[in-house]
């Protein structure tokens, strides 16, 4: 894998599961909910918390392009 094909995965990697976690974080300091409190979405949303997952999902492009490997057809 290239640092470029890594750094593009490690992208892609970076939105999906940025998304859920934003998503599940929201949803657990809901009002309804309440299993968290109303801060952490601050928590969820800080530049610190993106980058922190940016270079998790680096770190794990590797393992999860054999896993999940994304193929362009070239037609």
């Amino acid at each position: 894998m290239t640092l470029f094909e890594r750094l593009r995965y490690s992208l892609y990697l970076a939105a999906i599961g940025g998304a859920v976690i934003i998503l599940v974080i929201s949803i657990a300091s809901a009002d309804m909910v309440g299993w968290l409190p109303a801060s952490a979405d601050k928590i969820a949303l800080s530049p610190f918390f993106l980058f922190a997952l940016y270079l998790l999902a680096y770190l794990l492009a590797p393992l999860a392009s054999r896993r999940f490997p994304i193929v362009r057809n070239r037609s």
